[in-house]
């Protein structure tokens, strides 16, 4: 009697990579920010995007927002709505928003900017968001912001460069196995910090997304 063949269930087909990012359907809906920290070129907008496709996925019910995006095409193709203005979150419920380079929409030494920064992680709780947010600058979220955030992503940087006591620093130091000085990441490469989900701290690698390419990593230089 001939023995039918096994079909490979999906969990199976998945690359170690992908299984590694099945950490994300259990921490999006339980966290409310995330705030994601690299140099420019290294993966931290491919990472975000992955993040919000997760998100599409997981958190259906949600509408997805990008503030200021400048090309709305993109934004739209991927199953996005852009957001003109930050005071749009006023009326805004249960969604999801990514602000990327928030330096370039408010001045990191205006005070203004922390401010902000702390009323719209306040209305994210308040109002069931899940704000994203990418930067290149550590410096942007102070000390006193940083107990609001709930999710840390680290992708490279320059050790030295990010601020002394921020929680940037000691993630990395957390993760550094001789001298954080030496700190390098690969594009596909992160750090995950979050208290809610220690489990899952540490590095971890993960797929580009196949779409991904200039007019999403450079958005600002494409004349599309």
């Amino acid at each position: 009697m001939k023995t039918a063949t096994k079909t490979p269930n999906e969990s199976e087909n998945k690359t170690a990579n992908e299984k590694e990012w099945d950490l994300w359907n259990r921490v999006l809906p339980e966290i409310k920010s995330i705030i994601v920290v690299g140099t420019t070129g290294s993966g931290k907008t491919a990472l975000c995007w992955k993040v919000l496709d997760t998100a599409k996925s997981i958190l259906r019910d949600r509408e997805i927002y990008v503030l200021k995006h400048p090309n709305q095409t993109i934004v739209e193709k991927r199953g996005c709505k852009n957001m003109y203005s930050i005071e749009q979150i006023d009326s805004i419920n249960h969604a999801v928003i990514y602000i990327d380079e928030p330096q370039t929409l408010w001045k990191l030494y205006d005070h203004k900017a922390n401010t902000i920064l702390g009323t719209i992680l306040t209305l994210a709780r308040q109002r069931d968001i899940l704000l994203i947010i990418s930067t290149a600058m550590t410096q942007w979220v102070t000390r006193v912001l940083e107990g609001q955030v709930d999710c840390w992503i680290i992708k490279d940087l320059d050790y030295d460069s990010a601020k002394q006591g921020s929680r940037v620093r000691s993630i990395i130091q957390q993760n550094s196995l001789i001298d954080p000085a030496f700190f390098r990441l690969n594009p596909d490469q992160y750090l995950f910090y979050c208290r809610k989900f220690m489990e899952y701290s540490g590095k971890h690698k993960f797929d580009m997304p196949t779409y991904f390419n200039d007019s999403y990593s450079k958005p600002y230089g494409n004349s599309e």
